[in-house]
């Protein structure tokens, strides 16, 4: 029987080719299912990223230097060539010395294309491993390349802290009479005014101000408790409904692998709220509001991560569908929303909306198995958001903040953190609701 590396010589070129190929691809293929399956700890990866880095650096240098001494090298036995010819040409002399300058020339040149071959391919191997490390792990490489980018904007960052900040007087009035007080004399000739001030409690730029959400039914109806039946009070409804979401024990899926078509995971979306939320602290010390507005980041950067997070709560994983972290995180982004509206419009129509959501997402949070610790705090969140909509000023239908004050009574005495919170306050606790 013919051993493996007799079949081998045997193969023609295309073969041989085809079959390094497949085994290639077989390579990659165990590397993408075992090694790779889930991304590296940040700081392995940190690792890797600059070993390869280092290592190209080092292989580059090497072939310099190799390259270098080949060429001195040469040189030397060229001119120890020349040296030994005395000018003599009776015996055929200047040819031989000739030929055995083109001979160490030729073996030269042929040291030198192997050289830089085994260089290049060294090469190009670990760039290729570069390449693949980074791929792999998108959520790493995004989170370096923002914490280089971060690195070089610094000093910006820093000359906007060290900004003095507006009064609150003129915050709030929005800075309508405080151009001239702004207006500072050069040689005579006023400062072009730079506008209002900036509330200090906006954030972020909302793409549209006016907008009017509908509340779909379905969520109206679960959030309102609205399919009470009439014998029923609604202390008696609210209490067996939350009874139902606490006896739910769902088995979530799991955010380590869980992946939407596009091949975005959790950490992708958690990395550009990161973002998100680091562009709206750089801007945050910005005095004026139309200086703030063009660097500030838009409502859209904050649809598109909530929009990611929603595709992959209805992402299908071995049968289950959605996790707590996910609804929890899109309990946020949606008050996150509300506090906006309300602190730049008087749109209480998407204040309203928005709280719904989150108090939406926080109920269907609880549906799912997690810590006891955990389930209070999305419980007592949950609580909170209802007694938000009671108390807002901007206009709203009054049954729907009549009818929030009336729930929000109805689950606070079942709320062990909003309890705690009154006994270190001092309140008394029997009549606290």
């Amino acid at each position: 029987m013919k051993s493996l590396c007799e079949k081998l010589k045997t193969l023609s070129l295309g073969d041989k080719i085809n079959v390094l190929i497949a085994a290639a691809g077989l390579l990659c293929e165990l590397i993408f299912q075992g090694v790779f399956k889930h991304e590296l700890p940040r700081f392995l990866f940190s690792l890797c990223f600059f070993g390869f880095l280092l290592s190209g650096t080092a292989i580059s240098i090497s072939a310099y230097r190799q390259m270098r001494r080949q060429r001195d090298r040469y040189e030397r036995q060229r001119d120890k060539l020349l040296d030994g010819y005395d000018g003599d040409d009776a015996a055929g002399g200047y040819r031989k010395v000739r030929r055995k300058e083109i001979e160490a020339e030729r073996r030269f040149r042929v040291k030198r294309r192997k050289l830089r071959n085994r260089k290049g391919a060294q090469i190009l191997i670990v760039v290729l491993c570069e390449i693949f490390l980074c791929l792999r792990n998108p959520i790493n490489s995004l989170a370096l390349w923002n914490a280089v980018l971060v690195g070089e904007g610094q000093s910006e960052e820093a000359n906007l802290e060290s900004e003095p900040e507006p009064e609150p007087a003129a915050a709030e009035t929005g800075g309508a009479g405080s151009a001239s007080d702004d207006q500072s004399q050069v040689g005579g000739v006023a400062a072009e005014d730079p506008g209002p001030l900036k509330p200090l409690t906006f954030r972020f730029v909302l793409e549209d101000p006016d907008r009017k959400p509908d509340l779909e039914p379905d969520i109206e109806s679960v959030v309102f408790f609205l399919d009470k039946k009439a014998e029923q009070t609604l202390e008696e409804y609210v209490d067996a409904v939350m009874e139902e979401i606490a006896a739910c024990w769902r088995a979530g899926t799991d955010i380590q692998t869980l992946q939407d078509g596009d091949g975005n995971t959790f950490y992708t979306y958690t990395e550009a709220e990161n973002v998100f939320k680091r562009k709206v602290e750089a801007c945050q010390s910005e005095k004026y509001y139309y200086i703030w507005a063009e660097k500030a980041p838009t409502s859209k950067e904050l649809d598109r991560y909530m929009e990611g997070r929603e595709k992959l709560n209805l992402t299908e994983q071995d049968g289950r569908q959605g996790s707590p972290e996910l609804w929890w995180k899109l309990a946020n982004d949606n008050q996150y929303y509300a506090l906006e509206y309300e602190a730049q419009t008087q749109n209480g129509d998407a204040v309203l909306y928005y709280y719904v959501m989150s108090i939406f997402c926080a109920m269907e949070a609880l549906k799912y198995d997690m810590p006891e610790e955990q389930k209070r705090q999305i419980y007592h969140y949950m609580v909170m958001r209802y007694h938000d909509i009671g108390g807002m000023t901007l206009e709203i239908p009054l049954a729907y903040k009549e009818l929030a004050e009336d729930i929000y009574r109805c689950l606070a005495k079942n709320d062990e953190m909003l309890e705690t919170e009154k006994e270190d306050a001092g309140f008394e606790t029997d009549d606290a609701v």
